[in-house]
């Protein structure tokens, strides 16, 4: 994956309406190490230092039965400049469709 500046990571999801989540976390990969991650809803998943990078509270969950983006500042998980090899996505309960992935400049934080 390529290098990014201070950009945001965005996902774009469809939460189900029938299922009743927890938690949607993001995940991303550097330097062969998962430990860079922000979640929305409770904090279930004990991974990493909350509140660094590690661990990164981005509020409560978005909507369910609507398309959300969910979306990180690059530098709130220390991402700027960094080398990216993965990206995990991620629920607690429920279940959702998960679309484009990448990022975007500009914008707001989603929910």
């Amino acid at each position: 994956m390529a290098t990014w500046e201070d950009v945001r990571r965005l996902a774009l999801a469809l939460p189900e309406t029938s299922e009743r989540r927890s938690r949607d976390l993001l995940q991303w990969r550097v330097a062969g190490q998962w430990s860079h991650r922000a979640f929305w809803g409770e904090n279930l998943i004990q991974w990493g230092e909350y509140g660094t990078s590690d661990r990164l509270d981005m509020g409560a969950l978005p909507p369910t039965g609507q398309w959300v983006q969910l979306s990180v500042p690059a530098s709130a998980l220390q991402l700027e400049g960094a080398v990216l090899q993965g990206m995990c996505f991620m629920l607690y309960d429920g279940r959702a469709t998960w679309d484009s992935a990448g990022r975007a400049s500009g914008g707001s934080p989603s929910p």
